[in-house]
This record gives C-alpha cells, structure tokens and sequence, in this order.
C-alpha cells in the first residue's frame, strides 16, 4: 500500500520539475530549434544556443572538407563515408545540435541520391 503512494508522489515530484525546467526554457528562449520561435535563416549561420551545443569549429571544419570533396563523383563518395563517421564535440554555446542534426541529414540524403548539396549555412541564397 505505502510502495504506491510513494510511487504517485515521485511521479507527481517528476512531473512537477519537468514543468518548471519547461516553462524556465520557454520564458529565457533556451528551448531546442532555435527557440521553436519560427522559421530558421540559416543564411545567417547556424543558430547558436545556451546550452551546450556542437562545437562551432568542429562543425565547420566537417562542413568545409564535405562541400570541397562534392565536386566529383568520386570526393561524393568519400564525404559521405566522412558524413556517416563524423562526430562533433560538445560545447555550452555551440550550434545547436538538433539544427546541425538535420543539415547533415539533408547532406548525406543528397550524396546518396547524386542531388546538389543544401546551401551552406552562413552563406547568403542567391
């Protein structure tokens, strides 16, 4: 009888945390993708974020070695073994990594389907 009494009030404590790092997040703009706040210009570079993020120099390292080898076929090949193997250190106040997560997604689905690379974060759609 007791073990679940105890049960209701941790789970209860639980939940109680969860909403208060939750409505913290929301009201200091920490939250994920870039702060659900709209859409994301990555013309303007990858949004950093408070929290611990992908180091930025890693980041971008990985991302100038991926576009320069994608000028052949033979450089796609190898940038995608590079994209699939690639790892990024962590940082308070990198990129932030759910945003990252998905450029590179878009990057390795265009390599295997032989498509053009997305834009490069940072650099202005012409």
């Amino acid at each position: 009888m007791n073990t679940g009494i105890y049960a209701v009030v941790i789970v209860a404590l639980l939940v109680a945390l969860w909403l208060l790092f939750w409505a913290r997040g929301r009201r200091m703009g920490a939250g994920g993708l870039a702060t659900w706040g709209g859409r994301i210009d990555l013309a303007k570079g990858f949004p950093h974020t408070r929290r611990r993020g992908y180091s930025a120099t890693d980041v971008d390292a990985v991302l100038d070695r991926i576009y320069a080898l994608s000028v052949d076929e033979e450089g796609r090949a190898t940038a995608l073994e590079e994209l699939h193997a690639a790892q990024f250190e962590v940082a308070r106040g990198g990129y932030d990594p759910i945003v990252v997560d998905l450029h590179v997604d878009a990057m390795i689905v265009a390599l295997q389907t032989g498509r053009e690379l997305p834009v490069r974060p940072g650099v202005p759609r012409t």
